[in-house]
């Protein structure tokens, strides 16, 4: 990789990088794509694929845009997983690699120890950049002290990992993992979160009708929401009005699917399981869609790729979430996200029309990124 002017050349680290399946790899593919469209030399390492049975090397296709990856199986032991990922990285010769952090990415329990030594084996010339995706277990205070204690751990590491990577730029997505990582002394920057899933410029629907209303839940469907109280708030509301509401529940929305499915239906509410389509499909879906809902708890909304989906889409969101309260930090709710509360879904519906869908597409955050590097 050569550097030409203000251009740059980047490896990015990630866990996996199976389309669809790997969030933060569908991102790092996203972004990589965006950063090479700008003239930027750009290729992916996944470290620890488990979607892979052998080491792949080659070009994924997203956007329009072939980027270079190398897959490398998770089955192998840690000394050639890095050695082949130095190898790649050696031909490259890049100015940053930048590590897209996910602690489950790199081990079943979340606590890889040992994580910053073999990451520095892989080069001694590139600066690094660290993207925080996730920090640790149990930091709400409704969490069991199984999963606080888990998170200590998880923390340790974390703290150790970057005293010894020392990274030129960290960054994240979440403002409640900004105002954490200031307590353990590192000035992170924020880098909003765009969606994996592009607006398409043409979409197949249409919007609904007056007397029709379709809300959409896209992807993992967070347990402890208050389901119940919310399905039947909407159906005595719209049964007043004379709406027709749907529920339509997109992507792979997990286990507590059943449990929407069954209380949605109990209030005599329709439901449409859309499940998992592609790109273009659930982007005409989520287009055609009147209301968003996001089962994240409220305080760290800003990191849910669904919810970022659903605003590049315009679309107003209401969060219908368990109970979750950061321990130690007071946080504030995102302005863009209305918080229900039993008895509130009345507000919610009259005012969605001013509540603000402002997105931030991959472009902008590309730029954002640039504009970082550029310091150093």
């Amino acid at each position: 990789m050569t550097h030409q002017g203000n251009n740059f050349s980047i490896v990015f680290l990630c866990s996996a990088l199976e389309p669809g399946r790997d969030g933060v790899g569908d991102y790092s593919r996203r972004l990589a794509a965006a950063l090479i469209k700008e003239n930027n030399q750009c290729a992916i390492i996944s470290i620890n694929d488990r979607y892979v049975t052998d080491n792949f090397e080659g070009a994924q296709s997203v956007d329009n845009i072939d980027v270079p990856v190398l897959r490398i199986a998770s089955t192998l032991p840690d000394q050639e997983k890095f050695a082949a990922a130095k190898c790649y990285i050696d031909k490259l010769a890049p100015q940053w690699i930048s590590l897209q952090f996910v602690p489950f990415g790199f081990h079943v329990k979340g606590l890889k120890t040992g994580l910053s030594k073999l990451l520095l084996s892989l080069n001694t010339l590139a600066r690094w950049h660290v993207m925080i995706h996730e920090l640790w277990v149990g930091m709400d205070k409704e969490s069991p002290v199984k999963h606080i204690a888990w998170g200590w751990m998880q923390k340790k590491l974390i703290s150790s990992m970057l005293k010894n990577l020392k990274p030129a730029i960290i960054t994240t997505q979440s403002q409640l993992y900004k105002l954490h990582l200031a307590k353990m002394g590192y000035d992170a920057h924020y880098l909003p979160l765009f969606s994996n899933i592009p607006s398409i410029t043409q979409a197949p629907y249409i919007k609904t009708e007056r007397e029709n209303l379709s809300m959409v839940i896209f992807g993992n469907i967070h347990h402890g929401a208050p389901v119940h109280a919310f399905a039947h708030e909407v159906a005595a509301y719209t049964k007043e009005f004379n709406i027709n509401p749907t529920l339509k529940l997109l992507g792979h929305c997990g286990p507590e699917q059943h449990n929407w499915i069954k209380q949605w239906q109990s209030a005599g509410l329709q439901v449409a399981v859309i499940g998992k389509q592609p790109a273009e499909c659930i982007s005409a879906e989520l287009k055609s869609a009147d209301i968003g809902i996001t089962t994240t708890p409220v305080f760290i909304t800003d990191k849910s790729g669904s919810f970022a989906a659903m605003r590049e889409h315009g679309l107003p969101v209401i969060s219908v979430s368990r109970l979750w309260h950061a321990r130690g930090i007071e946080k504030i709710i995102p302005d863009d996200v209305f918080y229900y509360k039993k008895g509130n879904f009345k507000e919610f519906y009259s005012s969605r029309d001013t509540i603000s869908s402002v997105s931030t597409d991959v472009d902008t955050v590309s730029k954002q990124l640039l504009n970082l590097l550029l310091g150093f």
